[in-house]
């Protein structure tokens, strides 16, 4: 198994492509690659949602929706 954690969402596209190369090239027949980043859909969906409700609006702005034209 091969994993990337919060990596690939800080590559460029090129480096993206060099990167699952090299993991492919690593895994055994059968293998697999985890790829996890962040923000992704449950952070804004549960995640963001729950510390909204939980943090007192007084002190800190928390927009409806937290996202932004580029995501």
């Amino acid at each position: 198994m091969v994993t990337l954690l919060d990596v690939v969402e800080h590559l460029t596209p090129d480096e993206v492509d060099q990167t699952l190369r090299e993991a492919h090239r690593l895994l055994a027949p059968g293998g697999r690659v985890v790829i996890h980043t962040l923000p992704n859909r449950f952070v804004y969906d549960v995640t963001y949602r729950l510390q909204r409700l939980s943090r007192p609006t007084r002190i800190l702005h928390w927009p409806r929706n937290p996202r932004n034209a580029y995501d």
